[in-house]
């Protein structure tokens, strides 16, 4: 999970003004606003609202739902919050309940008032907590029955089908059964007889799913009313079924109900309910037997012992009943997760209650439950921790450790023997024999086993310790060993997705919880890493540990790999793994989890933990929200501070938290990591960290190709800091350093090197390989390296042009970072022969070569072209790749040309008359295909080209000029990205291109380009060069596309600003630039640019712009007719409507009416009649004749015709027609 680990701190920032906008909306959304003129009291209460709208809800439901995240910031102003939501719902469920359900029409978007309420008070719930809500609620007894009349009222409506249809408002919700529910359960805290409080009213009976209650006259009413809306709700699939269940556990431990006998009839129910026959004839839906469990483990929990003792043995069997497939429902219940956790609560409430009374009464022979039904129990929970579903884990989990708290040592031993036995079943040890200092090092293998296995039996080991009941001198120390291989588990699913994640989350809970706990004596005394008190794990691996001293050296290598660090204590081995955790980890909740134990582990036994204060305040429970931050930064820091930190972080970066980690961005900045570690030390640990680094790589297999990616980038890494090592004081190593070094170019030999062209196939494995290449190459320019043999470098160059035919973007930029390093330390022959080679290969594709092929190559050429020494091979490139950028190839091969022409050649200060010819030309490439506007992709390099150019001072005046009118041009074009890149050229060159004053507003994201005061600023270089035709024409052409094709934002704005720039222009001056914009349309015959200009002409018009002109010298025939061969037998449909728009426009100006009313007149009969259509809506604007309203325009010509020639007729027009 990658996170900016600022949420919480925005989180805490807004909460207040969150809770300040609920204080504020809740009284008008609640009561109905008393206007200040009607003279009454401030002090007259506001009356409650009937209904409120849907959406203001929600509204108020999205203040809250972000307090999830730190529900505690909401303690303070909850009962602020509550007691209006509480007195108003109490007022409309006492006196205004009958008005819930009104008939008549639906109305969306309207809900009763409760409704609203309870959806509220639910995400309270969700967010805080049932139990810290409930403690608001009203818990007055008078409220008991009105609650309860309404409830039955609301609930009756939602189950009468017949009357659903005709709710205006719609039916009752689960959001308000839940929390009536919940109300009337703690209302039911009265300590006063339900008989005392309950009228003569027998209430609404509900169709109900489960077994009917059979209740006897001596039970008052409202308790049938109670039982009957909780049976009622107990079969429900939604959360108000837990609701219910809470609230007939709280009617039957009721000491009156108990004495009436309705507990006794209640729990008769339940127990024949869930034993019914499949035969029976209301069989129980599996969420009636949920309901009911919930019913069972409530009363079982709530119960008094002495009530619960004669019970137990009848609920054990009943529950066991369950568990059988003596039951209809027996299937469905046991594929049920809720139910089976259930049963487990069920029965760790039984023995937790079987030991109690068995402890109170010892002269009893026999525990209470049955002989070994506590043992049967136990072996239940050990089952369901392997369980498919985390809610049943849990529950297991957590109920073995609430009985282990209960039981002997000598039991609880026994538990956890069973546990270690089956943590290790499917594990085996194996010699890697790649160890980072300890040669034969063994690796726990764990691919076999099951990652939901490992999870239930770490949860069910740290629960234990959570509640202290793990004996600490006899087992302490085989539950830290488990603890750490935990820590470190991982697996992945054959779509390479991370499974291991809820394991490790368990050991951080354990470690956290062994931190509280335990003493530090206690832990100090245990020695997990040894096999003299860790039998259990290497006597499960016998068949492959068969040496006694093997075993003890790779238990010791599981968590120190320096033989000499054997002594370091218990404590500083589980802060070392939790570092590693903290920092590394993949998983954002890993790393704060593995950090907040670290606190703990520091906090409480702080004398233990080398520099424990330093450690906590770098691994900090914000720093390392970001993976890339804690794994480059917070790692680093942590490293510096001792040794064992820093043998720790590497070996992580080694693991699968680093250089073999699935995800190839995690792998990149694990290998900066360790460059940046390795040199951190000193030159000693850099060159151990090659050493490692190479004996890894060279027993890494042909399949592990994410390895050996992170692996060739951990060595390039290391490598390409190696020339800033300081040697003046270390002679000792200088001697033999280089030799070592050069070692580096054998990795293309030796096995696992990527010699095998099949390495090569493997993006990744290129993009690493080239990297390294480019270490290597230019650790040897820099002195820092001997040069290697002829056989290494032909190597070398093999592996780079096998990378050069790789597409991937990666390879592409690490291929050209190889061949520039890799270019400089050839030969001259080799040199030219390479380059002759690259261009031929460029010139004469190979048959059968793809686009992507080469496009490496184009790269290549470019990255090589400033050392390229004779003036023949550096014309030859320039022509080849000025060849690439033409149209007739593809645009992923035209843009790496360019690239190469710009990077390579222009940075060189090289430039010629074919090459700023093609810059120009690709400045205005429009290139189209099925992708859309590729020519874009050539423009955006173009530009940054001309920085380059402009930059270097290679351009002539007249060609500064014509580079500055094409670059305006592109600044108020379309597309987003190519306005802000030419942008942020002209900006940077205003002066070169002497456009005058230079403006003051500073544009700086993408963004910015798309307002009104950006368009302004370029418009008024308009202004400035009015009479200059070099930069007004491609402006106009750029301009028009964004004001008549752009986006509707984009639309927006670039025509109000040309509305602010036309009204600040005399007559005279706009007059001249609208003669340009007519002479747009007469230039550009393509529909690329007509079309958008005659779509802006028309906005012209539309908004009065043109008008302004009627009584001036314009050229409106010139406009008539450019408008007209625009469209002249074209079968754009737009570009016609777009005509036909300033059609209407020009018909307002005398001088022309006539020609445009005559061409109007002849569009009544065009083919298309969508024109039709408009052509006849323009005139009827213009000349007020209604007939035209009256014609459908969509019927044949020849049906139209004789109209067309009448209407003419009366307008005074000859009878022609387009």
């Amino acid at each position: 999970m990658e996170t900016t680990g600022d949420e919480d701190l925005n989180l805490q920032r807004a909460s207040a003004d969150l809770i300040a906008e609920l204080q504020r909306s809740l009284p008008h959304f609640l009561c109905k606003s008393i206007p200040a003129e009607s003279g009454h009291s401030p002090a007259v209460i506001a009356p409650v609202r009937g209904l409120v709208r849907e959406t203001k809800t929600d509204q108020l439901i999205k203040l809250l739902e972000p307090f999830q995240e730190w529900p505690q910031l909401l303690d303070p102003h909850l009962s602020g919050l509550l007691q209006p939501l509480v007195s108003t719902y109490i007022e409309y469920a006492s006196k205004r309940a009958t008005f819930y359900h009104q008939e008549g029409k639906p109305c969306p978007g309207i809900i009763p008032l409760p409704r609203a309420i309870s959806k509220i008070l639910y995400v309270l719930c969700k967010v805080r907590g049932t139990k810290v809500i409930s403690q608001f609620l009203n818990n007055e007894p008078r409220y008991l029955e009105p609650m309860l009349d309404a409830l039955e009222s609301w609930a009756g409506k939602m189950s009468s089908s017949e009357e659903n249809a005709t709710q205006k408002h719609g039916i009752m919700v689960w959001e308000e059964s839940f929390v009536m529910l919940l109300w009337l359960s703690h209302l039911l805290l009265a300590p006063f007889d339900l008989s005392s409080m309950s009228s003569d009213n027998a209430g609404i009976q509900l169709r109900d799913s489960l077994p009917y209650v059979d209740l006897p006259a001596t039970i008052p009413p409202i308790a049938k009313r109670l039982v009957c809306m909780s049976t009622y709700h107990l079969s429900l699939p939604s959360k108000a079924r837990e609701a219910a269940g809470t609230l007939l556990v709280r009617l039957a431990v009721r000491t009156d109900m108990r004495r009436i006998g309705l507990q006794k009839i209640l729990i008769d129910w339940a127990i024949s309910s869930i034993r019914a026959d499949s035969d029976a004839s209301t069989p129980t839906s599996t969420y009636g037997f949920i309901g009911i469990l919930s019913f069972i483990a409530g009363f079982i929990v709530s119960a008094e012992n002495e009530v619960l003792k004669p019970l137990l043995s009848r609920l054990y069997n009943s529950v066991q009943h369950v568990k059988s497939d003596q039951i209809h429902s027996s299937a469905g219940t046991n594929s049920s997760a809720s139910a089976r956790k259930l049963v487990i609560k069920i029965e760790r409430a039984l023995a937790i209650a079987g030991i109690n009374i068995d402890s109170k009464a010892p002269d009893i022979v026999g525990p209470c439950l049955g002989e070994g039904v506590l043992e049967d129990i136990i072996d239940h929970l050990l089952t369901a921790l392997e369980d498919k579903d985390t809610p049943v884990r849990l529950a297991a989990s957590k109920g073995l450790s609430v009985i282990a708290v209960e039981l002997e040592p000598d039991m609880v031993e026994q538990i956890f023997d069973v546990i270690d036995e089956r943590l290790y079943e499917d594990t085996m040890w194996e010699d890697t024999h790649i160890g980072v200092d300890v040669p034969g090092r063994f690796e726990l293998k764990l691919g076999a086993v099951s990652a939901l296995k490992w999870h239930g039996l770490i949860l069910a080991l740290s629960q234990l310790i959570f509640r202290g009941s793990m004996p600490p001198k006899s087992v302490l120390g085989k539950v830290m060993f488990s603890l750490i291989i935990a820590l470190r588990f991982e697996q992945r699913t054959s779509l390479g997705n991370s499974i291991g994640t809820s394991v490790r989350d368990a050991a951080c809970f354990g470690l956290w919880s062994l931190a509280r706990r335990y003493s530090t004596a206690e832990i100090k005394n245990c020695k997990p890493l040894t096999d003299e008190n860790y039998i259990g794990a290497i006597g499960s691996m016998r068949q492959v540990l068969e040496n006694r001293t093997q075993s003890v050296a790779g238990l010791r290598a599981l968590t120190n790999e320096n033989s000499d660090d054997a002594t370091v204590s218990t404590l500083q081995v589980l802060a070392n793994e939790l570092v590693q955790a903290a920092t590394l980890d993949a998983a954002g909740n890993i790393r704060r989890g593995a950090s907040a134990a670290l606190q703990e582990m520091i906090g409480r036994h702080p004398e233990e933990i080398k520099h424990g204060i330093d450690l906590v305040q770098e691994v900090d429970y914000h720093g390392i929200a970001l993976r890339s931050r804690a794994m480059t930064g917070v790692a680093i820091s942590v490293s510096q501070i001792e040794p064992t930190y820093w043998r720790s972080i590497l070996r992580g970066l080694l693991d699968w938290r680093g250089v073999r980690s699935g995800d190839a961005e995690s792998r990149r900045n694990a290998a900066y990591a360790i460059g940046l570690l390795a040199h951190s030390p000193g030159p000693e640990m850099a060159l151990s960290t090659i050493t490692i680094l190479r004996r890894r790589l060279h027993a890494c297999d042909i399949p592990k190709v994410e390895e050996r990616h992170g692996l060739l980038l951990a060595l390039s890494e290391v490598v390409s800091r190696w020339t800033n090592l300081d040697f003046s004081n270390r002679t000792h190593l200088s001697a033999t350093t280089e030799v070592q070094l050069a070692e580096l170019w054998g990795v293309f030999h030796g096995g696992g090197g990527p010699k095998d062209t099949k390495h090569l196939h493997s993006a990744l494995t290129c993009e690493a390989v080239c990297l390294f290449v480019a270490a290597l190459a230019n650790s040897l320019l820099n002195g820092g390296l001997l040069r290697p043999s002829p056989t290494e470098l032909h190597d070398c160059l093999g592996a780079l042009e096998m990378s050069l035919r790789q597409p991937d973007e990666m390879v592409l930029a690490a291929s050209t970072r190889a061949a520039r390093a890799l270019f400089r330390i050839l030969d001259r022959d080799i040199q030219q022969n390479l380059v002759s080679r690259w261009a031929r290969i460029l010139n004469d594709p190979i048959p059968g070569a793809t686009e992507g092929t080469v496009v490496g190559v184009a790269a290549a050429l470019g990255a090589v072209f400033q050392h390229v020494q004779t003036s023949q091979s550096r014309n030859f490139v320039i022509d080849t790749l000025i060849n690439l950028v033409s149209n007739e190839h593809g645009i992923s091969l035209r843009c790496a040309a360019l690239r190469s022409l710009t990077s390579g050649v222009l940075e060189s200060n090289v430039i010629s008359e074919n090459l700023s010819q093609a810059l120009h030309a690709c400045l205005n490439d429009y290139t189209t295909n099925e992708r859309g506007d590729v020519g874009s992709l050539i423009r955006l390099e173009a530009i940054d080209a001309t920085a380059v150019v402009l930059k270097k001072g290679l351009l002539s005046m007249s060609e500064r000029q014509d580079i500055a009118a094409r670059i305006c041009g592109l600044a108020v074009e379309k597309l987003d990205k190519v306005r802000f890149r030419a942008w942020n050229c002209l900006q940077s060159n205003w002066e070169v291109f002497e456009l005058g004053a230079k403006p003051q507003a500073s544009i700086s994201d993408i963004s910015q380009t798309s307002t009104i005061e950006y368009f302004l600023q370029l418009l008024s270089l308009c202004s400035h060069h009015l009479t200059q035709g070099w930069i007004r024409k491609p402006l106009l052409e750029g301009y028009v596309t964004s004001g008549g094709a752009g986006s509707e934002s984009l639309l927006g704005a670039s025509r109000a600003a040309f509305m602010f720039y036309a009204e600040s222009l005399d007559l005279a001056t706009l007059a001249t630039l609208c003669t340009f914009l007519t002479d747009l349309i007469r230039e550009n015959i393509s529909d690329r640019l007509s079309v958008p200009t005659l779509e802006f002409v028309a906005f012209l018009f539309e908004a009065g712009v043109l008008q302004r002109l009627r009584d001036q010298d314009f050229a409106w025939k010139r406009l008539f007719t450019n408008v007209r061969k625009a469209h002249f037998k074209s079968g754009n449909v737009q570009k016609i409507e777009a005509a036909v728009k300033i059609y209407a426009g020009m018909m307002a100006v005398s001088k022309v009416r006539t020609d445009v009313e005559d061409k109007l007149c002849s569009m009544l009969l065009h083919p298309y009649p969508k024109i039709r259509n408009a052509a006849a809506e323009a005139l009827l604007i213009a000349t007020e004749d209604e007939s035209l309203m009256g014609v459908n325009w969509s019927r044949p010509k020849a049906e139209l015709k004789e109209f067309a020639i009448s209407f003419q007729a009366r307008v005074g027009v000859s009878a022609t027609f387009a």
